[in-house]
């Protein structure tokens, strides 16, 4: 999309398509000048036949699958329950020259290199992950909470990759924002609410809540 015009011209084509009504292609990431595609819920368990997993976007009508996730989280089962094998990822961000991918349906945060390899970050309870940011080490994560995703079960959440555990942001009388984190609890009022499908506006607000 052109920012100044608003033109909207296709940058990649071919990639699979949904077949349950979402998925398919999920979010996007560049290293350098590539681009990488996160494909979801288009293999055989729900009727598909393609490769769940980060796709490398090599021209305007090709792409190749460098990390099969699907088959990864089949061979790895979360321990919350489930009823797609192959999981329903949500969010692709870039970190350390690879990608971290949250799976909303497994209810977990997995790590995935350039070569293909996955190895699982951190995992939850039933709580939804959806969107991430990254900040040097730490991650910020949306939380659209179980079924049926009821506003009070959603909150922000961060944890550092070489030790995850968890520290909350909530929201406090419809106007601010407190973290669970000693020495940064904060609360400032925001002109707008932060919501989970803005993450990275709220990774930014986190930051300066102190400074608001």
């Amino acid at each position: 999309m052109d920012p100044k015009t608003g033109e909207v011209t296709t940058f990649a084509s071919g990639l699979p398509e949904s077949i349950v009504g979402i998925g398919g292609a999920m979010d996007v990431a560049f290293i350098g000048a590539t681009a990488y595609v996160l494909v979801t819920l288009v293999g055989a368990d729900v009727g598909g036949s393609d490769v769940v997993g980060i796709y490398r976007v090599d021209g305007p009508n090709h792409s190749t699958p460098i990390a099969d996730i699907g088959a990864f989280s089949i061979s790895n089962p979360p321990d919350t329950s489930f009823f797609i094998p192959t999981g329903v990822q949500y969010a692709l961000e870039t970190y350390r020259g690879g990608f971290l991918v949250t799976d909303g349906h497994h209810n977990r945060v997995l790590r995935v290199s350039l070569n293909g390899e996955i190895t699982e970050l951190i995992t939850f309870d039933n709580i939804v992950p959806t969107g991430l940011a990254v900040g040097g080490n730490k991650v910020y994560m949306a939380e659209a909470g179980p079924v049926p995703h009821l506003p009070e079960t959603g909150r922000i959440v961060s944890f550092r990759t070489k030790s995850p555990a968890p520290q909350w942001w909530q929201r406090v009388r419809d106007s601010s924002w407190t973290s669970n984190s000693a020495g940064v609890a904060a609360s400032t009022p925001f002109r707008r609410v932060c919501s989970g499908t803005e993450i990275p506006r709220v990774h930014q607000r986190c930051q300066t809540l102190a400074a608001s």
